[in-house]
């Protein structure tokens, strides 16, 4: 089955024959997702971070062809997306896989520019089906007093909460987020904050990683309190997905997942596998990029096997990371590839 010819809005013609009709419940009998980090999404002749990661206009055009061929071949119905600097450029992209998509990202304003160099990247989300809200979170004050935070506390990068809206399933929240890297924060910063003390620059460092971890476990607090709210409010079968920049079983991030009932699509295959890398330093892979689900796509564990959960939609039929660029790399193809697989699955609609 082709994403290619997929197109929600005509399931609305009331002339669609039996056969038609029949055709186009299979192809929603499945709703296939997918994260990416692009890794540095930037179209010239803005800059990243610094006034020298300039593309030039054929690095560009290959880091947009790689894009292209990339979404083609993953063949999600929804994307989530990482590091976009360029958001209408990413858009133009995606129109040019057919078929009704409809996108939203991070606002430009939000991305912290500063000339023509540009310091915060935005998330984006593109979707075959309707997309009815989109919110970039940012926690109450109320909410960071009680989590005993500074009320001027933020996310590195706010995550992106749609809803969209499934021809079978109906409503599905969706969630797109990049936390803090593990990078220690820069070390004048926390000579500002201690400058009365004489420190090492490795005492220095530690003391940057630490503080690095520690906000990620605050966006991993903070997204969960947001997540527990919105299915209070509306149960709905939810998608989390994104950059997360640390192993699912690192202390940062264990408020997802022992305070939201989410679980790794890895955990949901039959039998449970391992997430493959999704990264690599050097030869070292790193599991960093992850997508989790609610108990709607999940089975439960009864007396040693496992059973579909009682409020269950749909369940993970098929879990992938796509890595050829960074594992098989051919040059010509792959020069301006990002430094991330994908990550994909396919959920069957019970």
């Amino acid at each position: 089955m082709s994403l290619r010819y997929l197109n929600p809005c005509i399931l609305s013609f009331s002339t669609l024959s039996t056969t038609n009709k029949l055709t186009q419940s299979m192809k929603f009998s499945a709703l296939r997702v997918a994260s990416l980090n692009l890794f540095n999404f930037m179209q010239p002749p803005n800059a990243y971070y610094d006034y020298y990661s300039i593309y030039s206009e054929r690095e560009w055009q290959g880091k947009c062809e790689w894009m292209l061929q990339h979404l083609r071949q993953v063949d999600a119905q929804l994307w989530g997306f990482q590091e976009v600097f360029s958001p209408a450029a990413l858009n133009h992209i995606i129109d040019k896989i057919p078929g009704d998509w409809h996108f939203t990202a991070t606002p430009e304003t939000d991305l912290e520019q500063q000339d023509f160099v540009f310091q915060r990247p935005g998330l984006a989300l593109a979707s075959c089906f309707p997309i009815n809200s989109v919110d970039f979170i940012q926690p109450s004050p109320s909410a960071l007093t009680q989590a005993g935070l500074d009320v001027d506390w933020q996310f590195s990068r706010a995550p992106l909460r749609a809803i969209i809206q499934h021809p079978q399933l109906g409503p599905v929240r969706v969630y797109i987020v990049h936390f803090k890297s593990g990078r220690p924060m820069a070390i004048t910063d926390i000579q500002v904050a201690t400058p009365n003390r004489v420190t090492s620059p490795s005492t220095l460092e530690t003391m940057g990683q630490w503080n690095a971890m520690n906000h990620q476990h605050h966006e991993a607090r903070m997204l969960a309190l947001d997540l527990r709210q919105q299915q209070l409010d509306r149960p709905l079968p939810t998608v989390v997905m994104g950059d997360f920049n640390n192993p699912l079983d690192h202390d940062a991030l264990a408020p997802l997942l022992n305070d939201t009932g989410l679980e790794s699509i890895w955990s949901q295959l039959s039998p449970p596998a391992p997430s493959p890398a999704t990264h690599y330093y050097g030869s070292l892979g790193r599991v960093l990029d992850h997508i989790l689900v609610s108990e709607h796509f999940c089975r439960s564990p009864v007396y040693g096997r496992h059973t579909q959960s009682a409020r269950a939609q749909g369940r993970v039929r098929h879990a992938q990371v796509h890595d050829d660029h960074l594992c098989r790399p051919v040059h010509a193809r792959d020069q301006f590839a990002s430094d991330h697989t994908s990550v994909s699955a396919e959920l069957e609609i019970l």
